[in-house]
């Protein structure tokens, strides 16, 4: 074998290795690119909206004010002995 024979399979070698990664990385980069769609269309319903959650926090603060007010109370009674 002369040399050209010989650096034009190891060109040949090279290239296709590199061309095999090529496409498996644009494989990947397509899919997640699918990917990142699909959850941009689903992320808005995965999460609570505002009103449901003002509702909870209502409650909440609801129930902290009536905890207050039982401590208060406790505090001035434990105040007048």
């Amino acid at each position: 074998m002369d040399a050209q024979t010989l650096i034009n399979i190891g060109a040949g070698a090279v290239l296709t290795t590199v061309g095999w990664l090529y496409r498996t990385l644009y494989d990947a980069v397509e899919r997640l690119k699918v990917d990142i769609q699909r959850i941009e269309v689903c992320l808005p319903s995965n999460y609570s909206r505002k009103d449901e959650i003002q509702c909870r926090f209502d409650k909440i603060d609801i129930a902290l004010e009536k905890l207050y007010i039982k401590l208060d109370t406790k505090v001035t009674k434990g105040d007048a002995k």
